[in-house]
């Protein structure tokens, strides 16, 4: 699956750096501002079924 950026804003455009797939334990380990700020947890529920 190819992304694309064309339905972004401007300021969305001008401000993504990359794009790539994070595991739980990478959202939690991150020092980058994620958000949703519980992103980790989402993840880990829809993977385990929870």
């Amino acid at each position: 699956m190819d992304v694309t950026f064309e339905h972004m804003e401007q300021i969305e455009k001008e401000t993504t750096l990359g794009h790539r797939w994070w595991s739980a334990e990478e959202l939690e380990a991150a020092e980058e501002t994620i958000f949703p700020e519980d992103l980790a947890v989402i993840l880990r529920r829809i993977t385990t079924g929870g």
